[in-house]
C-alpha cells in the first residue's frame, strides 16, 4: 500500500469521506511494524479495531458481545443480497459466502443472525441460478429456533414464502 498508490486511490474513491482524517501508513511505519512483529510483539499498525471495553463505566446495561459479530455477518450478507439484486452476482456470492462462514467460526452469533445470514445467501444463490443451494439454505434458516420476537416471526414468514415460491415457480430473473 503505497501512499497515493492505486489501492489507496481506489479505497478513497470507494469509501469517500469515510477515510477523511486517516492517513495510510508510511513506508517507515510499515518497516517499524514489521520489525516489532518479527520479535513476537504486537505491531504498531492496527488492522482491526479492538473490542470496546466499557466495563469500567458504572450504570451501563450489560452489552451483548455476540451482537457485534452478528451485526457484521448480517451486514455482509445484506450487502451481498443488495449486490445480487443489482446483478453483481460474483461479488454478491463472495460476500454472502463470507458471511455464511461466520456461522461456523469462533464468534458466536445471536439466533436472528443465524437465521438471516443463510436466508440472505439463499436469495443470492437463487438470483445466481443456484436453486438447489438456495433451497438448502432457506431450509437451514428455518431450522434455527425462533427467538419469539416479531422481527424473527416476520423473517420466518418471508423465508417460508420465498421457499414456497422457489419450489413452485420459476425463479426470478437476475437484474442486468
Amino acid at each position: 500500500l503505497r501512499p497515493g498508490g492505486p489501492t489507496i486511490r481506489h479505497m478513497a474513491e470507494a469509501f469517500g469521506t469515510l477515510l477523511d482524517g486517516h492517513a495510510p501508513p508510511t513506508p517507515a511505519d510499515i518497516d517499524a511494524h514489521h520489525d516489532i512483529v518479527s520479535n513476537d510483539n504486537p505491531g504498531t499498525i492496527a488492522w482491526q479495531r479492538p473490542t470496546a471495553d466499557l466495563s469500567q463505566i458504572s450504570g451501563l446495561p450489560e452489552i451483548d458481545q455476540e451482537a457485534d459479530a452478528s451485526n457484521r455477518g448480517v451486514a455482509e450478507a445484506t450487502l451481498g443480497q443488495i449486490l445480487a439484486e443489482k446483478g453483481e452476482l460474483e461479488r454478491a456470492l463472495e460476500l454472502g459466502r463470507g458471511a455464511y462462514a461466520r456461522l461456523s467460526g469462533e464468534e458466536k452469533l445471536v439466533p436472528h443472525a443465524q437465521r438471516q445470514i443463510p436466508a440472505c445467501l439463499a436469495r443470492i444463490e437463487w438470483l445466481a441460478g443456484e436453486h438447489e443451494a438456495a433451497g438448502s439454505h432457506y431450509r437451514e434458516a428455518l431450522s434455527v429456533p425462533a427467538d419469539g420476537s416479531d422481527r424473527d416471526a416476520e423473517l420466518i414468514h418471508d423465508i417460508k414464502s420465498a421457499l414456497t415460491e422457489l419450489e413452485t415457480s420459476s425463479p426470478p430473473a437476475a437484474p442486468r
